[in-house]
């Protein structure tokens, strides 16, 4: 016998009215409000293929689908006659239902030659993309070292952060910003740096101020109205 949805839980579920953001503690049902608002829209007709369902994990991705693949049967079972269910039974395993990668994988594969894209082209793995960001970041800092008398920022940055011995606390503090940088929408667009001001990092702007295991972020030139951003040094690397 299903579990009926909570009353906040429907509402979620039905709602109609646009963009909808769902935020929930783990194990409160998530999940089944999404099934469920998939369900009311292929009842309405649509089918299940014409969507685009994003996981963060392959295992959430093959999850969700087996869910929507049950609750698509239920139905069915319930309505054997349904022609419109059955054609979603089947066209459920082909949906879109997978990690942004496998998205943005399938969809280069389809439309790359429209960018020029070798069609030769794979994804790297976690650890070859650390190695390749490394060694970006390597090429960029030899260059920035050749004209170092010319950049007062830059000059900063090496003085608080650059060891004795080699530039790793630098390497990592970069690569955290990076990071964070690229998690904002267009980052490296103008329009991203005037809508977000306060989000957006560039490392030429940023001095860091080391004080035991905290960097104090402060953006150039220094203003009195500037937020500061602290940035907690632990093993693994950085966090906010």
């Amino acid at each position: 016998m299903a579990i009926e949805l909570t009353r906040e839980q429907r509402a979620a579920a039905d709602n109609r009215g646009g963009a909808l953001l769902v935020s929930a503690a783990a194990g409160s049902g998530k999940t089944r409000v999404l099934v469920e608002r998939l369900m009311g829209y292929v009842e309405q007709g649509e089918s299940i293929d014409r969507f685009l369902v994003i996981t963060f994990t392959n295992a959430a991705a093959a999850e969700l689908r087996d869910r929507v693949a049950g609750a698509i049967h239920a139905r069915l079972a319930q309505n054997p006659g349904n022609r419109h269910l059955r054609r979603c039974a089947t066209l459920v395993y082909n949906a879109k239902i997978c990690t942004i990668d496998a998205f943005c994988l399938d969809l280069l594969r389809q439309w790359g030659h429209l960018a020029q894209l070798d069609p030769d082209f794979r994804l790297c793995d976690e650890a070859e993309g650390d190695e390749l960001r490394r060694r970006a970041l390597e090429e960029v800092l030899e260059e920035r070292y050749a004209s170092i008398q010319n950049d007062a920022p830059f000059a900063a940055l090496v003085d608080a952060l650059a060891g004795e011995r080699d530039d790793q606390t630098l390497e990592e503090a970069v690569l955290y910003v990076h990071k964070q940088v690229q998690a904002q929408a267009g980052p490296a667009s103008s329009k991203s740096r005037e809508s977000n001001p306060e989000n957006f990092f560039s490392v030429s702007q940023i001095f860091f101020s080391c004080r035991r295991n905290t960097l104090l972020f402060l953006p150039l030139p220094y203003k009195k109205s500037v937020r500061s951003r602290v940035i907690i040094r632990e093993n693994k690397g950085f966090s906010r």
